[in-house]
């Protein structure tokens, strides 16, 4: 499992260099950081998740 989400970091990552409001990409990328323990990376993706449906919600 361990290499698995370390791949998939680094796919959601590239993901997010091409669109940084990619949803999808950063709850991805927070999981996977979140199994294997880089809980303050993971806050961070949250942060950043938080911040885009903030966003989304004003626009409506």
């Amino acid at each position: 499992m361990q290499q698995h989400d370390t791949e998939a970091i680094a796919s959601f990552t590239k993901a997010l260099e091409i669109d940084p409001f990619y949803k999808k990409a950063l709850v991805g990328r927070h999981d996977s950081l979140r199994r294997l323990g880089r809980n303050d990376e993971a806050g961070q993706d949250l942060k950043r998740i938080d911040e885009i449906v903030k966003k989304e919600r004003q626009q409506d």
